[in-house]
Parts: structure tokens; sequence; C-alpha cells
């Protein structure tokens, strides 16, 4: 499993982030099929059970992976994306957040990452409490 969630993301990273350069992120949502039925055999609702969590952590691992170690540079936006597509593929109900912290005066951070019953699933040391999420 963690084999074709990596081959995946290492295909989908640089479609998503160029993809994101050309056209808006609703489109590029609907590309993927974030917030639209995929073909999966049972979304995973209500409080994920461990084993799952830990399906999920893996594959965010091989997002991030693929991230570090493929083709070109990608935000956290195109890997975003591209996790809760791959999530939603093996039936998890993940969830895209937006949010935005207080860099340096006058300027913002806008981050984004995946949460998985609201708990983030990202590399970068609990985003939840650096930065403040869109609803």
């Amino acid at each position: 499993m963690e084999r074709a969630a990596l081959a995946r993301a290492l295909c989908l990273l640089p479609l998503v982030s160029c993809s994101l350069k050309a056209v808006s992120l609703r489109r590029v949502q609907q590309w993927i099929g974030i917030g639209a039925a995929l073909p999966v055999a049972h979304v995973e609702t209500g409080p994920v059970r461990v084993e799952l969590r830990e399906r999920a952590q893996r594959v965010a691992r091989m997002v991030d992976l693929a991230a570090r170690r493929g083709l070109g540079r990608h935000a956290c936006l195109a890997r975003s994306l591209v996790l809760c597509h791959l999530l939603a593929r093996i039936g998890l109900d993940a969830r895209l957040k937006l949010g935005v912290a207080a860099a340096q005066p006058g300027q913002i951070d806008a981050h984004a990452w995946v949460e998985l019953d609201g708990q983030a699933l990202d590399p970068v040391a609990d985003p939840q409490r650096r930065h403040l999420a869109f609803e």
C-alpha cells in the first residue's frame, strides 16, 4: 500500500502544483475529486479507528517523501490536496484545512494541512496551534 501511495504521490504532486498556478483552487479540487464522491467501497466517518489513523499517517509520510524526493518543489497546498485525494481513495474522510498565523510585523504565514477526525496529519509540528484555520 505504501508503494502505491508513493507512486501516486510522485505522479500527482507535479500535476497538482502546476495546476494550482494555472487554475483556481476549486477547479483543482474538482479535478482530483476532493469534495466529490469518489469510487470508494466505504467512507469512514466519525471517530477513526486506530489502524485507520496509522494507515493515514503512513500515506501522509509517503506524500511527504514524494514531495521531498520527487520532481520539483511542492507547497503545502499541493501536498495537502494530494494527501486528501489519496485518503479519499482508501475511504477516509479527510479534510483540507487552510489557515494563517502572524509572522513578522505586517506579514502573515499561510499554511494548508489535512485533518482526520479533527487531528492534523501534518509533518509540520502542530499546525492547529500555530495557524488559525478558516472555517
